[in-house]
């Protein structure tokens, strides 16, 4: 009993300190209150209404962007990052806020104003963030003077420039300084301050104009007293000059060189043993890949796309630890030294690997002993765009955490393995641009999270398999110019998600499936050049968010749908090529998005709507080889995008409108009028106009 009533008490007492303590956390300082006020009156734009609760009748401490001291109730933090505020200045009333310890007022604009003086006497703040907030100019040469706990400092993507760097020698506490898109390329005192700031760990230093500083530059004695551990000097115009001065800063674990001038790696570079992530893409480094990279063997991060590189040696595959490489887009002149297989059986742990158009030759795969890592954890195999062949090996199914596999435009053969239905988490195959040959698998039917199948420019026969009608999260297929025959799988029609369906360029028959019409959300329709027959159906003419459809080439015949009046959106619709007869429907000239009709080639008679020439955006307009009669249509004349006309071969007559003669469209490039029977005043049958 005795316990229970002692704690009683002791919760009772818990509860009023509780309750003391909200009172206190929940005051704040009247006149902070008010600096807050007035900076709020100063902003003339606060369209995203953020500042909405800072109403004078409610608690300071209780506003957005607000943090206070639970115990005395002063503000320490205004975060107002990315708020999108307009001002034409900082009021200095935040200089009321003498406890504050941290500033963001990143992503916001004070209309081009230079960075106020008064910031540099807020000397309890630890954290000063105005990136991308429209100031400009010079950053005054006091700012660093009463800054000294300062440990972060944000002063990127403004338009400013920095002469003298002495300033920054003051911030003897800071830890983080980014100075990215600050002009710098006038610095001469740059390195000699960088050197003296003891605590330093981060240096953003990204299009800074470094490759403008003067040389020589001046001699330098610098002893490995720096800690920086994150070191960015990407998009400088570097050519190597003054990476010297870098020499020592053997702590760095994350280096950035991208985008610069580099032609040559320096050799210290391979002594930089803590690197985790190095990136020299985007340069023009040549000749062999040094080998002092094969020193770096607690790489994780490795990219050396866009470069020069003519060959890829064996010791690449030694960078065990390797979880993201991308030599794509060098200039390869050696056949591969170390195949995709050997990598991946070295990396256990490399989640990313690519290597696109890097001009990489030989065979990629092989059939290599494969069961060296307990598991695989490559997510992401992209080898485009190269000349690798081989055939795409059986273990390629034990890859079980791949979600992208890119192998298009290279010289791979042979059958696709059924083993690939086994990749459960793949959301994008693509195989296209190959040598492929035989049947799809049924098995790719079990990738479930696949959105985007491209088996497009093979040779693969046979059936599309009806299993494809089970990928329903697939938003684009592609299999055109394969050899597939038979019909059309009805299954197409419950991929619901589907987007772009392209079965051209095959030679499948029978007629269009009824199914297809479930597909709501197709946007780009392609049947062209098979051997499909009967009639266009009505019902897949009222797809509504259709942007392209073709399904010329084919033997459709019956006349063309009113209901293509439906889709309002087409921007290309070509139905050339077929036996199609009957009038052109009036109900076209609602198609206002149109850029392209092509009708050409069937057997279509009658006059042409005058109606067609309310299709302003038509570019591109084909109703030759047909049985059209009557006169050309006046109306055609409104149509002032129109870049090509062709009404050849049909039974006109009359006299061509003089609008092509008089006042041809400005962009018309050909008028083709050839075999017809019209009177052609001035103007010859096929007629180009200069671009």
């Amino acid at each position: 009993m005795g316990r229970h009533i002692i704690l009683g008490f002791v919760l009772l007492f818990l509860l009023l300190l509780g309750i003391a303590q909200l009172g206190l956390c929940g005051r704040c300082i009247e006149s902070e209150k008010q600096a807050l006020l007035k900076f709020k009156a100063s902003v003339h734009d606060d369209s995203s209404k953020s500042l909405s609760s800072w109403n004078p009748k409610t608690n300071c401490c209780q506003w957005d962007g607000i943090a206070c001291d639970n115990v005395t109730g002063h503000i320490l933090k205004l975060d107002l990052s990315y708020y999108s505020l307009q001002a034409t200045g900082v009021d200095p009333s935040l200089l009321e806020l003498q406890h504050l310890i941290y500033l963001d007022l990143c992503a916001n604009n004070f209309n081009a104003i230079s960075i106020p003086a008064f910031f540099g006497s807020m000397g309890r703040l630890r954290y000063l963030s105005i990136s991308r907030s429209n100031f400009t100019g010079k950053i005054p040469t006091n700012f660093g003077e009463n800054l000294t706990t300062l440990q972060f400092l944000d002063l990127s993507l403004n338009d400013l420039d920095i002469n003298d760097m002495n300033w920054v020698s003051k911030l003897q506490s800071l830890q983080y300084l980014n100075l990215s898109d600050v002009y710098l390329g006038e610095a001469h005192n740059l390195f000699q301050v960088l050197h003296k700031l003891p605590s330093l760990s981060q240096l953003q230093l990204e299009g800074c104009g470094l490759g403008n500083l003067s040389a020589p530059l001046p001699p330098f004695n610098f002893t490995n007293n720096t800690r920086v551990q994150v070191l960015n000097l990407a998009q400088n115009e570097i050519d190597g000059r003054i990476l010297d001065v870098f020499l020592n800063w053997t702590f760095v674990e994350f280096l950035d060189l991208s985008s610069n001038n580099l032609s040559s790696m320096p050799l210290w570079l391979g002594e930089f043993r803590n690197l985790v992530s190095l990136d020299l893409s985007y340069n023009a480094l040549c000749g062999p890949m040094p080998i002092a990279l094969s020193n770096l063997t607690s790489l994780k991060y490795l990219d050396l796309s866009v470069n020069n590189f003519s060959s890829i040696p064996s010791w690449l595959g030694e960078l065990r630890n390797l979880r993201h490489l991308d030599i794509s887009m060098n200039q390869v002149t050696a056949t591969l030294e170390i195949s995709v297989s050997q990598l991946l059986k070295n990396m256990c742990r490399l989640q990313i690997l690519y290597m696109e158009g890097g001009n990489f030759q030989g065979e990629a795969f092989g059939d290599c002993d494969f069961s060296r890592c307990i598991k695989y954890d490559i997510e992401e195999l992209y080898l485009s765009d190269n000349r690798l062949n081989g055939h795409l090996p059986t273990w390629v199914g034990n890859l079980e955490k791949l979600n992208g596999l890119d192998l298009s435009q290279n010289y791979f053969s042979g059958d696709i393995p059924q083993s690939l239905g086994q990749l459960s988490n793949l959301y994008s195959l693509n195989l296209s641009s190959n040598s492929f040959t035989g049947n799809i698998p049924q098995s790719l039917g079990q990738l479930s999270n696949l959105d985007s199948l491209d088996l497009s420019s093979n040779s693969f026969s046979g059936n599309v398999p009806q299993s494809l009608g089970q990928l329903l999260n697939l938003y684009r297929l592609d299999l055109s110019n394969n050899s597939f025959v038979g019909n059309i799988p009805q299954s197409l029609g419950q991929l619901s998600n589907l987007r772009r369906l392209d079965l051209s360029g095959n030679s499948l028959s029978g007629n269009i499936p009824q199914s297809l019409v479930h597909s709501a959300n197709l946007t780009t329709l392609d049947l062209s050049s098979n051997f499909l027959s009967g009639n266009i159906l009505e019902s897949l003419c009222q797809l509504g968010n259709l942007y392209i459809l073709d399904l010329s080439g084919n033997s459709l015949s019956g006349n063309i749908p009113q209901s293509l009046v439906h889709s309002t959106n087409l921007t290309i619709l070509d139905l050339s090529s077929n036996f199609l007869s009957g009038n052109v429907p009036e109900s076209l000239c609602q198609l206002v998005n149109l850029e392209v009709l092509d009708l050409s080639n069937n057997s279509i008679s009658g006059n042409i709507p005058q109606s067609l020439g309310q299709l302003i955006n038509l570019k591109d307009l084909n109703l030759s080889r047909n049985s059209f009669r009557g006169h050309i249509p006046q109306g055609l004349c409104e149509l002032i995008n129109l870049t090509s006309l062709d009404l050849s071969h049909n039974n006109f007559y009359g006299e061509i409108p003089n609008c092509w003669r008089d006042n041809p469209s400005p962009g018309m490039k050909e008028i083709n009028f050839h075999s017809i029977n019209c009177l052609v005043p001035s103007l010859s049958l096929l007629v180009s106009f200069p671009h």
